[in-house]
């Protein structure tokens, strides 16, 4: 079988399988002027294959990025975020809120990987923001940083999640970020969900966690 590489042709990395380019769903062939990207994006594509939709990987986010960011207006893509910061739609920023109508501390979380545990959600998801914050983060952010964040909010349902892993000064680590997710969430994405091994499960949203913060540190580039 063949794998997927890259080459560099006319100015940027092309995947190709073989001898044929691998192609978004939106029919954008899958590029990047960045080796390092272009060699993470194949080495996933190996593992889940080509389709964004089979995984949550390099290959979901550049995707979206390619078909989403270049034609997209910036402004549209910080709004249609924008729209979903409310505790009708964000799980986590839902579960935060709840904590406000608490008399007492601590608050007793229910969840996969809580298990009933006493804690303070605040520790592990940091406090609720204000809509004009995460406006003020979402408008400084590359369009690829916005990308990522909006497949990042797809995956855990949660604009806060996102706004925690890739705010440059978030208190908050990955690895606790990832506890905070299998603690609030109703339901955990099944790429990451491991019944029989809740530590698995945190581990495999550990991994995605990095990958998307990874994923928008790299600059935007010109489609051409």
């Amino acid at each position: 079988m063949d794998r997927y590489r890259y080459e560099w042709v006319k100015g940027k990395y092309l995947i190709r399988r073989g001898c044929d380019l691998v192609v978004t769903p939106g029919g954008n062939p899958f590029s990047t002027i960045y080796e390092d990207l272009a060699a993470m994006i194949c080495e996933d594509m190996d593992r889940y294959g080509a389709d964004p939709l089979d995984s949550l990987s390099y290959v979901t986010l550049h995707a979206s990025y390619m078909d989403f960011g270049f034609i997209v207006a910036k402004s549209e893509l910080v709004r249609s975020l924008l729209v979903r910061y409310r505790p009708e739609w964000d799980v986590a920023l839902r579960q935060l809120n709840l904590l406000r109508s608490v008399a007492s501390w601590p608050f007793t979380a229910w969840g996969p990987a809580s298990s009933g545990m006493t804690l303070d959600l605040k520790l592990y998801l940091g406090a609720p923001e204000q809509i004009q914050a995460i406006q003020a983060w979402l408008e400084n952010l590359s369009v690829r940083a916005i990308c990522s964040a909006q497949v990042c909010s797809t995956a855990f349902h949660s604009i806060h999640v996102g706004y925690r892993l890739l705010h440059p000064r978030s208190p908050i680590s990955v690895s606790t970020l990832a506890q905070g997710i299998t603690t609030v969430s109703d339901m955990i994405h099944p790429f990451f969900a491991d019944e029989d091994d809740p530590e698995n499960t945190r581990e495999n949203i550990m991994t995605f966690l990095e990958k998307v913060k990874s994923y928008a540190s790299f600059p935007d580039e010109k489609l051409s």
